[in-house]
């Protein structure tokens, strides 16, 4: 595995400097957090696969698409599984990587798909289930999202979108309070913590209200379910600094030494 690691590494260096340096939080190393992307990363994504797969009662007969799949790493392991999958992306570098993991992890030809317009190539109700993992962060138009991803899915599927939830004012890439702030705001904060400023004009701060809206707006008859992961799985590792940046961890502790946390739960924070 670590040699599998390794070439996707070297392959991906420039993508992941262009894209991702002096974006991650100060207390990950860059070559970590490069790694961590490549690989099904510990507790919160075995919580969200355990979440889901329980809550949709998924079965191996189910097709299942990963809508913005970035690296693969769901994808593969519900494959490892025996499920039935495939992975679509939108971004080309991030294509590239996933062709070879496609040939080193012997999956079958053709599972990851790009789409350099968005869409998803498929037919018209080709899939049972649709998963978008943490992808409406970085769209701007949601409403065409969803729309796109409705129009695969079959008419008793089911659409499992999880995404942050910005309403708390913190935001994970680049730990800081951002979402408080303006963007210009925000930018000058991050120029003078000689960040990079560019990351952040792709980045969606939605919050479960926005979610709900456009899905109202868009008068769907669909049952639609929302839950709070973070209350379900996240507030037990709240103090965990392999999950949490230590900006956040400080924090966090003020909150419950103020007893506010379970006021924030309740809020759907």
């Amino acid at each position: 595995m670590k040699k599998i690691i390794q070439i996707i590494n070297r392959d991906t260096e420039k993508y992941f400097y262009k894209n991702y340096y002096g974006v991650v939080n100060d207390n990950i190393d860059f070559k970590t957090f490069v790694n961590e992307q490549l690989n099904f990363r510990g507790a919160k994504d075995k919580n969200q696969f355990l979440w889901f797969s329980k809550f949709i009662k998924l079965k191996k007969e189910n097709t299942i698409l990963d809508f913005g799949c970035d690296f693969g790493n769901l994808v593969i392991l519900l494959w490892k599984k025996g499920y039935k999958v495939d992975g679509n992306e939108i971004n080309q570098d991030i294509y590239q990587v996933l062709k070879l993991r496609e040939k080193i992890s012997k999956f079958k030809k053709g599972s990851f798909i790009y789409s350099n317009n968005g869409s998803v190539i498929a037919k018209k109700n080709s899939y049972d289930i649709i998963l978008s993992y943490f992808v409406l962060v970085h769209v701007s138009e949601i409403e065409a999202y969803i729309k796109k991803s409705i129009r695969v899915l079959k008419p008793e599927g089911k659409f499992i979108f999880t995404t942050s939830n910005y309403r708390v004012g913190f935001e994970y890439y680049y730990a800081c309070w951002l979402p408080l702030f303006s963007r210009n705001l925000s930018k000058f904060i991050l120029g003078i913590k000689k960040k990079n400023t560019l990351f952040i004009d792709g980045l969606n701060f939605i919050t479960p209200e926005k979610v709900e809206s456009v899905l109202k707006e868009m008068k769907l008859t669909n049952s639609i379910n929302v839950t709070n992961l973070g209350s379900k799985f996240f507030l037990r590792e709240i103090f965990n600094n392999k999950i949490h940046p230590s900006v956040f961890i400080r924090y966090a502790k003020l909150f419950d030494k103020l007893h506010l946390i379970p006021l924030m739960v309740k809020l759907n924070f």
